[in-house]
C-alpha cells in the first residue's frame, strides 16, 4: 500500500489505532444531519442518512467530514433489523 508522496502505509491492529487515538486525545462524534425515506414496503424500508462526522485531537482542529449512508431495514420475526449499509 502506498500512501502520500511514496510512504508506505502498513495494515494496523485495532489495538494500535484505538493506541494512537488516545495518546493523541482524539474524540470522534457522528451526528444525523438529515434522514429521508427512499423507498417501503410492509417487508423492507430504505433510508438515506445524511451523517456528519465530527473528528478533533488534543491542541488542533476540529475535522468535520459528510457521508450520505444508504440504510436497508427489513421486517423479521425478531423485529426490524439492518440488512444492509452502503456509503455513498
Amino acid at each position: 500500500n502506498s500512501g502520500v508522496d511514496g510512504v508506505v502505509l502498513k495494515p494496523a491492529t485495532k489495538a494500535e489505532i484505538e493506541d494512537e487515538f488516545l495518546a493523541a486525545g482524539t474524540e470522534v462524534s457522528v451526528d444525523v444531519s438529515a434522514q429521508g425515506v427512499v423507498s417501503a414496503t410492509p417487508a423492507e424500508v430504505v433510508a438515506l442518512l445524511f451523517l456528519t462526522q465530527t473528528t478533533a485531537r488534543e491542541g488542533g482542529a476540529v475535522t468535520p467530514v459528510q457521508y450520505r449512508v444508504t440504510v436497508t431495514m427489513v421486517d423479521t420475526p425478531d423485529g426490524w433489523l439492518v440488512s444492509s449499509l452502503q456509503a455513498q
